[in-house]
């Protein structure tokens, strides 16, 4: 196809900037239109066999001087033209002329003038490349979507423009099939585990310990291009998924050099202005950083072999740092600071991008927890154990660089570096009241926690065309290195007594207790080397003839090496402990004279062989792949040859060595089949595929954590095996122009020995907490259906109508576990584990071009959910639907300034767990468990943003 090579040829000039008088004169008319002489003619110019936009396209009044080129959307737009009848004419470099007669203006209105055009025949002059094809719009993403063949979907930089999405995982909750958990991902119900994330098509190492899915939230969402989804196998796609691949692409070659500073504040109902707690905090802490709250560096690294005088040493060394501070919560701070340069040189266009992001927020949660005992059929009742109201209180820091230098050569190479780094700090001080009722106390627990997390993620990625256009070279060498640093977990317990109304300090009693009185660390470090290089051949290519088969290949080689340590320790009483100190505030009682072997307290280790590990993972990928185009049908079949490696070394608590050392070969075959019809406007689709899903390092880690804010521990499981699934999906897809698009499809997926969070029975965890692991079931299935509808009505003459687009996306999700003799005692015929029945993403779009403004409003919701599999005296924990409405509005000043306003959450939606206790299978807030509800709050989001070149 030559439209892509005549894109290379096209040289964009910036517009001609208008005076301020001409400007403003223009807005005039635009609000008083019954005074108006002149009329307007838009539209849009696209390929006529291949229905792509074409740009730079020269629209010309004849006889005149007035004209326009198209955008990278294809569009265009002539104003103030005076009323009367024209001819219009249409020329594009390698393209036929087009000459429009009759074309009518009228005074106040707007002439739509819509153009297919056809390929002139012949071959043209290689001349400089200067431009190439942008990627960022939505009319291009819908273009790659229809011209992949795989099943995908995603979503572009401009459609991402319409929200107020601040990061990605705010921006992928707007794809069909795509839900939250936290900021994590699920892909069509299948929980963060079964979903791949790619960074220009290499994998990006993971921030958490114990979850596999890269957190979104690390890139903002201004520097993203565009977001794809491939929902089904493919032999140049990673083996590991089963919901789906994610590609996410930062920005690279800009259209004309620019400079943007952007500011936002961000008002939480229910947090701003309001009293807010929070740990000392160190110098760095709000760049990102920690340079403070370690353990002493001369700190014995076993306390078990210290001697009495060590340990009050020890004890006394560490900070005395166990009371909140009080302010106020200010508005959330958002700044950001984007630049691109594009350089013209005589056989190479070059482009440069960098982004700095800095924000700052704060919110408030009131959160009720509750747990249960075996429901009572007789009394139709279960009795509660604790009922906890917790006032959470978060600071969440973040500061981000992207910085990628593009090389597009004459040849038609391409040479890139890209570079992301991010880094975050965060605190969570929570206070726990309520009650106990098993254990009869009437808590005020408190919860100190800070965490530090940072990504660097570099690539080169080359790009190269051979042979005439006939072969085409591709190849990527990346690193990517993480660290996640807990370093001061601190909780203590303070009793109320109802009697006196007075509180009393918990201190355990020979042996520690670190969640109700006790510090812990732990640090992990993450490497992940990447090399890969694919290889496309076209055989018999010409450049007339239009069904070619191509051939691929292309080996892939991944390193994943890990280290995580922790410690946990805790204060007991002394010998001779002096109960008056249980009556003294708590940083009273860690004053250094209370810290001594008799009338005070004294440092106790609780770690164990188990907290730490070290592990690594080894990928060798070869896939070969051939495309088959026959006619309308095109028929795509592949294999891809894995071998992955897994080790891992730890220790039980009894200090029995676990050593993991598993090699596996995996054959995946994958088949995609399309068919279109209506001049390429419609296309079937079948495909059939298989995939796996790998065990993660903590997921086969003996290390066993408790969670304050559940209540609940995890631990992981050594015996874990690789899941496999099967894919097959039927997909039909109709695009009546190059904005529009409505999809349907339906699928089915297999899952050999899926992973799980499950209770383990019997076993309870710390402070009397549920304790969970990770286990394979036996099997499940899993069917759904999907619809995709995106309207612009920018045909219409309506006024209203033709500015308006909607968007609408729709999955529904049927899923069944079965255990066999894997899992005893669980629940049978269940859903899997964080799979919602259903998700739907649905917005209106209004943008007055003349008037500069637009208003946006977007819908979210998805079904319930297992959050965690209980088993049959202990019911699964749901998450009940959450339902999201999010309103935005910006204007557009002549002067290259935007403001911002908008309001995320108005529904102000609860989160809410529940248990379906009486087994009567539904689920009702008043006859149901509660374990879990809290709000967020509404958000006020106010920006401004300036652009200049």
């Amino acid at each position: 196809m030559q439209l892509l090579q005549m894109n290379k040829l096209i040289k964009i000039q910036p517009k001609t900037q208008l005076p301020i008088v001409l400007l403003f004169v223009i807005l005039l008319g635009a609000v008083k239109t019954s005074f108006a002489q002149t009329g307007t003619i838009e539209g849009q110019i696209i390929d006529k066999e291949y229905q792509e936009p074409l740009i730079g396209a020269a629209i010309m009044i004849e006889n005149s001087s007035m004209g326009a080129s198209s955008d990278y959307d294809g569009n265009f737009t002539i104003s103030n033209i005076s009323t009367g009848t024209y001819s219009i004419k249409i020329s594009y470099l390698g393209y036929d002329t087009r000459i429009i007669e009759d074309v009518v203006v009228l005074s106040g209105q707007k002439t739509t003038l819509n153009v297919a055009m056809s390929e002139t025949v012949g071959e043209l002059e290689v001349v400089e490349v200067v431009a190439f094809k942008r990627t960022h719009t939505e009319s291009a993403m819908l273009m790659e979507i229809k011209n992949t063949d795989l099943m995908s979907s995603g979503i572009s930089a401009q459609q991402i423009g319409k929200s107020m999405d601040r990061d990605a995982a705010q921006v992928v909750k707007r794809v069909p099939g795509v839900t939250l958990m936290g900021n994590f991902i699920n892909i069509r119900g299948l929980n963060p585990r079964y979903n791949s994330v790619l960074l220009h098509n290499a994998t990006v190492p993971s921030l958490e310990t114990d979850i596999k899915s890269f957190s979104f939230d690390m890139i903002p969402s201004g520097q993203i291009d565009r977001l794809l989804i491939m929902k089904s196998p493919s032999a140049e796609l990673p083996g590991d998924f089963a919901g789906g691949v994610v590609k996410v692409f930062t920005k690279s070659i800009p259209n004309e050099n620019f400079y943007t500073i952007q500011y936002s504040t961000q008002m939480r109902l229910g947090t701003t202005f309001k009293d807010f707690y929070q740990s000392e905090q160190n110098a760095l802490f709000h760049l990102g950083f920690d340079n403070k709250n370690a353990l002493p560096s001369n700190f014995p690294k076993d306390l078990r072999k210290s001697t009495a005088d060590e340990l009050i040493k020890a004890g006394r060394s560490m900070s005395n740092n166990w009371t909140a501070q009080k302010s106020k919560a200010i508005p959330d701070q958002r700044i950001a600071f984007t630049m691109g340069h594009r350089i013209i040189a005589k056989k190479v266009l070059i482009g440069e991008i960098t982004a700095i992001n800095y924000s700052n927020s704060r919110s408030i949660f009131n959160v009720k927890r509750s747990d249960y005992n075996v429901y009572n059929t007789e009394r139709k009742e279960s009795s509660v154990i604790y009922d906890f109201k917790d006032s959470q209180y978060n600071t969440n820091v973040k500061l981000g660089l992207i910085h990628n230098w593009s090389f597009r050569f004459k040849s038609g190479s391409t040479i890139e570096f890209k570079n992301l780094a991010n880094f975050s700090s965060s605190t969570q001080y929570i206070q726990r009241g309520g009650e106990h009722y098993e254990f009869s106390y009437f808590p005020n627990n408190y919860s100190f926690d800070q965490v530090f997390k940072g990504i660097y993620s570099g690539q080169v990625i080359g790009n190269h065309e051979l042979s005439e256009g006939a072969a085409r070279l591709d190849w990527l060498v990346g690193m990517g290195y993480t660290y996640r640093n807990q370093p001061d977990y601190k909780r203590y317990r303070s009793d109320l007594d109802t009697s006196s109304g007075n509180s009393t300090l918990y201190v355990p009693i020979g042996n520690a207790q670190p969640f109700f009185l006790g510090r812990f660390y732990s640090n992990m470090k993450e490497l992940l080397t990447n090399a890969q290089v694919n290889y496309s051949y076209k055989i018999g290519y010409k450049k007339s003839k239009k069904f070619i088969s191509t051939v691929y290949t292309g080996i892939n080689v991944e390193y994943k090496d890990r280290t995580f340590g922790s410690r946990n320790i805790g204060f007991i009483r002394s010998p001779q402990f002096d109960i008056r100190n249980l009556n003294s505030t708590i940083t009273e009682l860690f004053q250094e004279k209370n810290i001594n072997t008799t009338t005070g307290v004294v440092l106790d280790e609780q770690s164990n062989p188990s907290d730490s590990y070290s592990a690594n993972n080894l990928l060798g990928a070869v896939y070969g792949k051939i495309e088959l185009p026959l006619q309308k049908f095109k028929v795509v079949a592949g294999v891809r040859y894995e071998f992955f490696q897994q080790k891992l070394n730890s220790a039980t608590l009894t200090n029995d060595l676990v050593n993991v050392n598993r090699t596996q070969h995996f054959v995946l075959p994958s088949l995609n089949v399309s068919y279109s019809f209506m001049e390429n406007k419609m296309k079937a689709r079948l495909a059939y595929g298989m995939s796996l899903n790998h065990p993660e390092f903590r997921e086969i880690a003996p290390f066993g954590f408790y969670d304050f804010n559940y209540n609940f521990t995890f631990a992981g499981n050594p015996k874990l095996v690789s899941a496999k699934i099967q894919h097959a999906e039927v997909k039909w897809e109709y695009y009546p122009s190059t904005s529009d698009v409505i999809n349907f499809s339906i699928f089915y997926k297999r899952f050999t020995n899926p992973i799980e969070v499950v209770i383990v029975q019997g076993a309870g965890g710390s402070g009397g907490s549920k304790s969970f692991t990770f286990n394979n079931a036996n099997y499940a299935n899993l069917y759904g259906a999907e619809i995709e509808l995106k309207k612009s009505f920018s045909n219409y003459s309506n006024n209203f109508l033709k500015n308006t687009g909607v968007m609408l996306n729709a999955t529904y999700l049927i899923s069944n576990v079965f255990l066999g003799n894997q899992i005893a005692g669980q629940s049978n015929n269940r859903p899997l584990q964080g799979q919602s029945p259903y998700v739907i993403n649905s917005g209106i779009f209004y943008n007055n071009p003349d008037k500069n403004y637009q208003i946006n409003l977007m819908y979210n919701v998805s079904g319930k959910k297992i959050m965690f599999v209980g088993a049959q005296d202990y019911p699964d924990i749901y998450e009940m639907p959450t339902h999201t409405l999010d309103l935005s509005v910006s204007y557009q000043f002549p002067k290259n300034v935007e403001i911002s306003a908008g309001i995320s959450d108005i529904l102000q939606s609860k989160t809410l767990w529940l248990q379906d206790g009486n087994g009567d299978g539904k689920f009702d807030r008043k006859n149901d468990q509660m374990i879990q509800e809290y709000q967020s709050g509404s958000i006020i989001n106010l920006g401004i943003k300036y652009n200049f070149k």
